[in-house]
């Protein structure tokens, strides 16, 4: 089980994890834009590892993806689709919580 923490250190949630299904290393690219007024990441996972990333995520539709560093559950986005070669991560984000986000998705790239 790893703790999702506030900006303060604060527990905000618990998540009980499943095996790990794809790390850092495929993303080859992320950052952070606005759209519409909205923040979102968005992410290229490299070529060669785009259609098993793909077939993964296709089969945890409507599931959580825990997205972690140094054991601490950074985002917990649902899949609402299956990821290919270019995904994005959306939600309520603030202008640093997206540009804090990005560089955790290229910390294994």
């Amino acid at each position: 089980m790893l703790a999702e923490l506030d900006d303060d250190g604060k527990q905000i949630a618990r998540y009980v994890l499943g095996p790990t299904v794809a790390t850092g290393d495929i993303i080859s690219d992320a950052t952070a834009v606005v759209d519409g007024g909205r923040w979102k990441v968005l992410f290229n996972v490299k070529g060669s590892e785009a259609a098993s990333f793909e077939a993964i995520t296709g089969g945890l539709v409507d599931q959580r993806l825990a997205i972690v560093l140094d054991h601490v559950v950074e985002s917990a986005p649902t899949i609402q689709s299956a990821l290919s070669s270019q995904a994005e991560i959306t939600g309520d984000f603030s202008e640093r919580e997206a540009k804090e986000l990005a560089p955790v998705l290229r910390y294994g790239s």
